[in-house]
């Protein structure tokens, strides 16, 4: 090998390329640092399937579904109204297809 040609290493291209590779890891590092900081996503999507007393998948159709969360199994205070407030929760429709549904909560 002649004093023109250098062997092409690791070491020479971090070298040779320090400022780049700095610009791009700071704004790598803050790309992720606001993804994390974003404020986090409230909404939860559910799916199930809806049978009959029989557990038979109900027919496919739109049904209005009225969707709360109390802090007991029964006889509690609701806490949380998909729709609506507790005080007034509203149906939301909802197609099912062979007894499977998914909604969003929280929208």
């Amino acid at each position: 090998m002649n004093k023109k040609q250098s062997k092409y290493t690791f070491s020479n291209f971090i070298s040779k390329h320090k400022g780049k590779m700095i610009t791009f890891l700071s704004i790598l590092f803050i790309s992720v640092t606001l993804n994390v900081l974003a404020a986090p996503d409230h909404e939860l999507t559910y799916h199930g399937k809806l049978t009959d007393t029989n557990n038979v998948a109900v027919p496919d159709g739109n049904y209005d579904f009225t969707i709360t969360i109390y802090d007991a199994s029964s006889g509690g205070t609701c806490l949380w109204s998909a729709r609506g407030t507790c005080g007034a929760p509203t149906a939301k429709t909802i197609a099912i297809e062979n007894g499977i549904f998914s909604i969003v909560l929280g929208e």
